[in-house]
C-alpha cells in the first residue's frame, strides 16, 4: 500500500497529496456503493458520510471524549424497540436513535446487518484502544486505574455461567434468537464495561460521569412534560407513558444521586440548581405515568438510610419523617377506598401495586408470576436453559399483539432466570452483580472522599435500580441494563483500588538479567 502511494505521489505534480487524493476515491466510491444499495437515498449517503466524518475525529481524541458522548446518546435517544412517545411521537433525531441502538437493517434494508450502530461503536473504541497501546501511546492509559480482582472474578462466573446455559438451551431445542433476547444485554453490559475501564481513569472522571446522568435524566424529563402536555390518545387522555418505561430508571438514579451528592456534602451540591433539577425530573415522573419510579425511588432511599451515617439532612429527614407518621396514616386510610378524588391519586397508585385485585395490570403480572413459580417446579435444579419459553398453565388474556415474546421474556425476569438457569445458573448469571456490590459497599465504608462515598453508593442504588426494573419490568431486555450495570461495575471496580479499600497486586514482568545474576 505505501509503494502504491509512493508511485502515485511520483505521478503527481508538486503540491498534491497521494494519499488525500486516495481517500477522497475511496469516499466517493463508498457514496456510490451506498447510493446504489439504498436506493438513491441522499440521506442513506450523507449520513454514512458523516459518519466516517465522527469515526475519524475518534480516532484523535481521549477515549473518555467519546464514550461520555456514547453514554449520554445511549441515554437520550428513541431506541426502537421501546415505544418512545408510543411510536406516535418523534424527534428529528429519532433516526440517530434507530441507527444506534437498533439493528443496522432497519435502516440500511440489508438483512445480514443484525447489529446495532452501539456494537460499531464499541467495536471501533476497542480498536483504537487496541492501537494506542500497541503503539506506545499514552493517551488514555497514563492514570488509568485497575479494577479489583473479585470484579473480574464475577464477570467471568458470569459470561461462563450464561455460555453453558445457552449451550444447554440449544441443545435442548432452544432458538438461538431466543438465547440472544435474554441474555443479549447482559452481555452487552460486560462488553460495555471493558471500553469504560479503557477510557476512564477513576476518581478524576467521577463529576463528568455525575453530569452525564443528570443531563440526560433533565432532557429526558422535559421530553415527558412536553409529550405529557401536548400529546393525546384518540379518546382525548394523555399517553399513559410519556417517554419509555425505562426512563423510570433514570429519573429515579438522578433524583437519588443529587440527594446522595447533598447528603455526603460534595463540593457545591447545595446550590440551587440541584434543587430545580430535581424537581424537573420528579415533575418529569408525574407526567411520565410510570408507578415502578416511586417504587424505585423509595427502594433506593431506604439503601441510602440503611448504609450512610446519621449526617445532618439524614437526622432532618428522620425528624420530619416521625412527625409526619401519623398524618400519613390518615391520608392512607383515608384515600384507599376512594377513587374518585384526584387529591388521592399517590394513594390510588400505591393500592395498584400493593393490592393486584385493584388493577388489571397488575393481576395479569401476578398471575404470569405463578406461571414462572410452576414452571420452576417442573425444573426445580438446573432449569430448561437460556432460549427458551416458559409453559403458560394459567391461561391469561395475549398480549402478544404488544409484545410477541412474552414467554421468552416475561414481565419478572429474575423469576424467569430461575425458570431457565435453575438456581446455581442464576447465581451464576448475576454473579458480576454480587461482586459489583460488594465492592462498592466495601469502598464506601473504607473512604472519607464524599465524592468517592457518593459514586459508591450510587453503584449500589444503580443495581438496586437494575434489579428491581427487571423484577417489575422486563428490564433485562432494555438499553437501560447496558448503560447503568455498565458504568456501575467500571466504578466499583476502580474506587476499590484507588481508595485502597481492596489490595492490588500488578503482575511481575520478566526483565532481562546479567549473565552472571542469571546463571547464579
Amino acid at each position: 500500500m505505501t509503494a502504491a502511494v509512493n508511485r502515485v505521489d511520483a505521478s503527481l505534480p508538486s503540491g498534491v497529496d497521494g494519499r488525500l487524493l486516495l481517500i477522497i476515491g475511496g469516499l466517493a466510491a463508498l457514496s456510490l456503493a451506498v447510493n446504489f444499495v439504498t436506493g438513491g437515498e441522499i440521506l442513506a449517503v450523507l449520513g454514512v458520510l458523516i459518519g466516517l466524518g465522527v469515526l475519524g475525529v475518534m480516532w484523535f481524541i481521549p477515549l473518555r471524549w467519546s464514550v461520555s458522548v456514547l453514554l449520554f446518546l445511549c441515554f437520550t435517544l428513541e431506541a426502537p424497540y421501546e415505544a418512545f412517545g408510543l411510536y406516535i411521537f418523534r424527534t428529528p433525531w429519532s433516526i440517530v436513535g434507530t441507527i444506534m441502538l437498533g439493528n443496522l437493517n432497519i435502516v440500511t434494508h440489508v438483512p445480514a446487518l443484525l447489529f446495532t450502530g452501539f456494537d460499531v461503536t464499541v467495536a471501533y473504541l476497542f480498536i483504537i484502544n487496541w492501537y494506542r497501546r500497541s503503539h506506545g501511546v499514552t493517551m488514555d492509559s497514563a492514570g488509568n486505574t485497575p479494577v479489583a480482582r473479585p470484579l473480574l472474578t464475577g464477570i467471568s462466573i458470569s459470561l461462563s455461567t450464561m455460555a453453558v446455559m445457552v449451550a444447554v438451551g440449544l441443545g435442548t431445542g432452544a432458538t438461538v434468537i431466543g438465547a440472544l433476547l435474554q441474555i443479549q444485554k447482559l452481555v452487552l453490559s460486560v462488553v460495555f464495561f471493558g471500553i469504560l475501564h479503557a477510557a476512564y481513569r477513576g476518581r478524576r472522571d467521577l463529576p463528568t460521569l455525575a453530569r452525564i446522568l443528570i443531563f440526560a435524566a433533565l432532557y429526558r424529563a422535559v421530553m415527558a412534560i412536553y409529550i405529557h402536555r401536548t400529546m393525546r390518545m384518540e379518546d382525548g387522555s394523555p399517553f399513559p407513558c410519556a417517554t419509555t418505561h425505562a426512563d423510570s430508571s433514570l429519573f429515579a438514579a438522578a433524583v437519588v444521586l443529587l440527594l446522595i451528592l447533598r447528603n455526603e456534602e460534595v463540593k457545591g451540591s447545595s446550590h440551587w440548581s440541584r434543587l430545580l433539577a430535581a424537581l424537573v425530573i420528579l415533575y418529569g415522573i408525574v407526567c411520565n405515568g410510570r408507578r415502578l419510579a416511586w417504587v424505585q425511588i423509595a427502594g433506593s432511599l431506604i439503601i441510602v438510610a440503611l448504609m450512610s451515617p446519621w449526617t445532618t439532612l439524614k437526622r432532618r429527614i428522620a425528624r420530619v419523617v416521625i412527625v409526619s407518621l401519623p398524618l400519613i396514616g390518615l391520608y392512607i386510610g383515608a384515600g384507599w377506598n376512594n377513587t374518585g378524588s384526584s387529591i388521592f391519586k399517590p394513594v390510588k397508585t400505591m393500592r395498584s401495586i400493593l393490592d393486584s385485585k385493584s388493577d388489571g395490570s397488575t393481576e395479569w403480572r401476578d398471575l404470569e408470576n405463578m406461571n414462572l413459580v410452576k414452571n420452576i417446579s417442573d425444573h426445580p435444579f438446573f432449569g430448561t436453559g437460556y432460549g427458551h419459553e416458559y409453559i403458560e398453565y394459567i391461561i391469561l388474556p395475549s398480549v402478544a399483539d404488544a409484545y410477541p415474546r412474552f414467554k421468552l421474556a416475561p414481565h419478572n425476569s429474575l423469576i424467569a432466570f430461575v425458570v431457565f438457569a435453575g438456581p446455581g445458573g442464576w447465581a451464576g448469571t448475576f454473579a458480576m452483580v454480587v461482586a459489583t456490590v460488594f465492592l462498592a459497599a466495601r469502598t464506601y465504608r473504607r473512604s472519607r472522599d464524599p465524592d468517592v462515598r457518593a459514586a459508591c453508593m450510587i453503584c449500589v442504588v444503580l443495581v438496586f435500580l437494575f434489579l428491581q426494573m427487571t423484577y417489575g419490568d422486563i428490564g433485562v431486555t432494555l438499553w437501560m441494563t447496558t448503560i447503568t450495570l455498565g458504568p456501575a461495575m467500571m466504578l466499583a471496580g476502580k474506587l476499590a483500588i484507588s481508595s485502597g479499600a481492596y489490595p492490588y497486586k500488578p503482575k511481575a514482568r520478566a526483565t532481562s538479567l546479567p549473565a552472571g545474576v542469571g546463571a547464579a
